[in-house]
């Protein structure tokens, strides 16, 4: 279950930042980039350092941007929804 997403082991920085708002809106990769300036691979790199900060990995019934957004949803914009039945429903699949 919520096992599958760790507790941070580093800050992000701000890029990461922006790159994890920007997929938590539902941007692709490209949406980010035109969004942020930055270049794909730039946005690719971030979203593959972040989920090793979150010890996030996919599977191939799991997305991992899904979980990495939950995680970051969790962690920066609603701290309270790890704890909530919200948080329970969405990831009552993992």
């Amino acid at each position: 279950m919520i096992n599958s997403i760790q507790k941070m082991s580093r800050d992000l920085s701000p890029s990461e930042h922006l790159i994890l708002k920007c997929l938590c809106t539902g941007q692709s990769n490209l949406a980010i980039t035109e969004s942020t300036h930055f270049t794909v691979k730039s946005v690719e790199n971030a979203i593959s350092r972040s989920a090793r900060v979150f010890g996030v990995t996919s599977t191939p019934n799991i997305n991992l941007r899904v979980l990495l957004a939950l995680a970051y949803r969790a962690n920066f914009l609603e701290p309270d929804f790890g704890s909530t039945e919200k948080a329970r429903a969405h990831l009552s699949f993992l």
